[in-house]
């Protein structure tokens, strides 16, 4: 009784791989079922193809038996390699091997072994291989084409909006959406959204001569596999060895002519050496293991890791309940409110805006913002004043695209994954306004720490350094004293 079960990949380029299942009877002589798989494996190219044959075998091979030689024989025969070395049936008064694993790729074998398990006296067998590096998807985004843009017009189409409008209307949110409604309009008219796919990676050091080449390497695998030419294969053999050496060069090459033309600039050393160095934590979220279940579609991905990211932040602060909270000292002379801001400060803001950033789902770019400060300054004054004087932070400003950013560890569990929130570009104005008059309350009443270094102007690490190792009395390392520190890290 035996079953055999192809394999065979949806690239028309790649070799056949084939996983057969075989399964002998107990009563069936050892001859009779060697012989029926040597006639099974006649018509298969080994040289070309992936074999994996598993099964129970009946035969074993941990014995001295007439069974095990011929097995071992048949393997010898079409040069294929058994790799499970461990009894797989354990009773109580015997210890066999018996449950095979045999291919002629072990190189692609990373891991096999042997799965104890109750539901049988055979324990499970396994190997994991090596499938090859996967072809990179297109990937897929959307822009705003500035081509035929022209910001003199832009602007004279912006100004023929009656924006009074927006200031009667009661309902925050409404008066946004007044606002927005006809500033996407025009901006989609002057600098319309445009998608792009985008295949593969980008390979600028791959010269015209390397690309000739390799179409020439191609050209005779694609020769080689067909017609199993000898001359193909030694052609190809020859320019694969010459395309892998010359890539190599070129882009060794590139990456050092990067850095070079870096040095002294900052920004630009850092965006270099981001590309030289791969990012393991750019990846994208395949499938999440959750109560006891494999997800692999976008949309439970999505929702389980939503939930998620809106419920950890209580998790993470239960064991910080029972810290006593210090009190403050000083009695600040008056109280916090937010202020209404001016025209000019929101001017400055958006003109202040980067506009190499990435938009938010109202998908207004700062460069329009920018290019448009100006005109909607004023309006926009008025919707922040609005918002501080009813309290109420606008909804559509507070929704954000959430990337899942991978931390470390297990890649399926939503644990190892931490909220990086895109929100609208817009918001940046309104939350500017908040952060300025805060900090200022703050740092004219003294209601910071002096040892608080994160988030305040002219503070940094460094200075946290600098302070850290001045408060250290550097006469005491003579005197046996030792001093040390506790750093520690929250994400």
């Amino acid at each position: 009784m035996k079953r055999y079960y192809g394999l065979k990949s949806t690239d028309q380029s790649a070799s056949l791989f084939l996983i057969a299942a075989a399964y002998k009877p107990p009563d069936m002589k050892e001859t009779i079922f060697i012989d029926s798989l040597r006639n099974s494996f006649a018509n298969i190219d080994f040289e070309r193809n992936g074999i994996v044959l598993l099964g129970d075998f009946n035969i074993d091979l941990l014995g001295k038996s007439t069974a095990n030689r011929l097995l071992k024989s048949f393997a010898t025969e079409l040069d294929i390699k058994q790799i499970i070395d461990e009894p797989t049936r354990i009773t109580e008064h015997s210890r066999t091997l018996i449950d095979l694993i045999f291919t002629n790729i072990d190189h692609r074998i990373v891991q096999s072994g042997v799965l104890k398990t109750s539901l049988s006296d055979h324990s499970l067998i396994f190997c994991v291989m090596k499938a090859g590096v996967p072809k990179l998807p297109p990937r897929k985004f959307e822009y705003r084409s500035f081509k035929n843009y022209n910001k003199k017009t832009f602007l004279n189409d912006l100004n023929q909006v009656p924006w009074s409008v927006v200031s009667c209307m009661e309902n925050i949110d409404d008066a946004v959406f007044l606002w927005e409604r006809p500033f996407s309009e025009i901006a989609d008219q002057h600098a319309p959204l445009k998608f792009n796919r985008v295949k593969g990676s980008k390979t600028p050091w791959v010269t015209p001569k390397l690309a000739e080449m390799k179409r020439d390497r191609d050209y005779h695998l694609r020769k080689a596999r067909a017609n199993n030419n000898i001359y193909h294969w030694s052609m190809y053999r020859k320019l694969r060895n010459y395309t892998n050496h010359e890539e190599k060069k070129l882009k060794s090459r590139y990456f050092y002519q990067m850095i070079e033309d870096a040095k002294g600039d900052g920004s630009e050393m850092w965006r270099a050496i981001k590309q030289v160095l791969p990012d393991a934590k750019k990846s994208s979220v395949f499938s999440i293991f959750e109560k006891g279940k494999w997800h692999t579609e976008n949309l439970p991905i999505a929702n389980i890791m939503n939930h998620y990211f809106v419920s950890v932040g209580k998790v993470l602060a239960k064991p910080f309940r029972n810290i006593p909270i210090i009190p403050i000292t000083s009695t600040p002379p008056c109280e916090f409110h937010l202020n209404s801001v001016t025209v000019n400060f929101v001017q400055n803001a958006l003109r202040s805006l980067i506009t190499n950033k990435v938009v938010g789902l109202d998908k207004l770019s700062a460069r329009l913002l920018k290019d448009a400060s100006d005109v909607i300054a004023p309006v926009l004054t008025e919707l922040i004043n609005k918002s501080f004087a009813d309290g109420e932070f606008l909804k559509v400003w507070k929704s954000a695209k959430v990337s899942a950013l991978f931390k470390g560890g297990d890649k399926s569990q939503k644990d190892n994954y931490r909220p990086i929130s895109i929100l609208p570009t817009i918001s940046k104005i309104i939350e500017r306004s908040a952060h300025v008059q805060l900090c200022t309350y703050l740092e004219q009443n003294e209601l910071l720490s002096q040892s608080q270094f994160g988030f305040r102007q002219k503070r940094s690490t460094s200075t946290a350094l600098i302070e850290f190792t001045a408060g250290s009395n550097p006469r005491e390392h003579g005197q046996g004293v030792r001093n040390g520190s506790s750093v520690f890290g929250f994400t």
